[in-house]
C-alpha cells in the first residue's frame, strides 16, 4: 500500500475579462493497494489483478468553492484479467460521496447537488507494443455507466420566517409559500473513452489522446443516447509527469 497526495492546476483558454483563466483543482488525499488472486482453483491457468483507492477531496477548485463543498470522499476498486497475450479486460467500480454546506446551487435555475455516485466501468486494453527501446503503446476502449442521488431539496412550506434572509416576504403563517419537494432525484449516465497511451524510453513521463462522451441517459423527458454530442464529446491530450 502507498499513500499520496496531488494538487492540480491548469490553464482555462476562455474566461471572463479581468480572469486569467488559471485556476486549481481539488486537493487530493489517498491511498492505493494492489493484490493479486490467482484463478487457478477455477480451472484457468490466470491471474487476476485487483488494485484499490481510496481518496479525499479538499475544497480548492473554483467548482467546489461556488458549490460550497466541505469534503469529498471516493472508494474504487479495479478488476483486470490478462484474456491472451497482450489483450486485457476488467471492470472498475466506484463510489463517490459528497458533503455539501447547502443541497442546492445558488441561483434562481440552481437544482439540487449530487450526493452519492455509484459507477461501473467495464473495460478492454491492448498492448501493441512494448519494447524498451522504443517504449510501450497502449489502446483502450470502456463503457460508464453512473447513477447519481442529489440531495434532497426543502419544501419551501417546511422553512420559518426565522431562517430566510431579511426582507424575504413570509406567507401568513410565518413561512415561505410554494409547493416544494424533499424527494431525492436519481440520475441515470452513461459515456465511454477511447484512448491511446504512449510511455517514452525515459522514467516518469508518459502521454494519453482519448476521445470522451459523458451525459445524462435521460433527456426531454426520454431516453436518449448520443456517441457524438456537441457539449458532452471532448478530445484529451494528457502529458503526464511523475516525481
Amino acid at each position: 500500500m502507498s499513500v499520496f497526495t496531488r494538487l492540480g492546476l491548469y490553464q482555462r483558454f476562455v474566461s471572463v475579462d479581468g480572469e486569467s483563466g488559471v485556476r486549481l483543482e481539488d486537493l487530493v488525499l489517498g491511498a492505493t493497494a494492489e493484490q493479486s488472486v490467482p484463478l487457478t482453483p477455477l480451472g484457468w491457468n490466470r491471474t487476476l489483478g485487483l488494485s484499490h483507492w481510496f481518496r479525499i477531496y479538499l475544497p480548492t477548485s473554483f467548482a467546489s468553492q461556488q458549490q460550497n463543498l466541505y469534503l469529498a470522499t471516493e472508494w474504487s476498486t479495479r478488476a483486470r484479467v490478462r484474456l491472451v497475450g497482450a489483450l486485457f479486460a476488467g471492470i472498475r467500480g466506484t463510489l463517490h460521496y459528497r458533503f455539501h454546506e447547502y443541497a442546492e446551487q445558488s441561483g434562481p435555475e440552481g437544482g439540487t447537488l449530487p450526493r452519492l455516485v455509484a459507477e461501473l466501468r467495464p473495460f478492454a486494453e491492448y498492448t501493441p507494443l512494448d519494447s524498451e527501446k522504443w517504449g510501450t503503446i497502449t489502446v483502450g476502449a470502456d463503457l460508464v455507466g453512473d447513477e447519481t442521488i442529489d440531495y434532497p431539496s426543502r419544501d419551501p412550506a417546511d422553512i420559518a420566517a426565522s431562517e430566510l434572509p431579511p426582507g424575504t416576504l413570509a406567507g401568513p403563517r410565518g413561512s415561505i409559500g410554494g409547493a416544494g419537494s424533499s424527494d431525492s432525484f436519481v440520475t441515470p449516465h452513461y459515456g465511454y473513452d477511447l484512448y491511446a497511451a504512449y510511455t517514452p524510453p525515459i522514467p516518469y513521463l508518459s502521454f494519453v489522446i482519448s476521445l470522451e462522451q459523458s451525459g445524462n441517459v435521460v433527456r426531454y423527458g426520454e431516453p436518449r443516447l448520443y456517441f457524438i454530442h456537441r457539449d458532452q464529446t471532448e478530445l484529451v491530450l494528457q502529458a503526464v509527469a511523475t516525481f
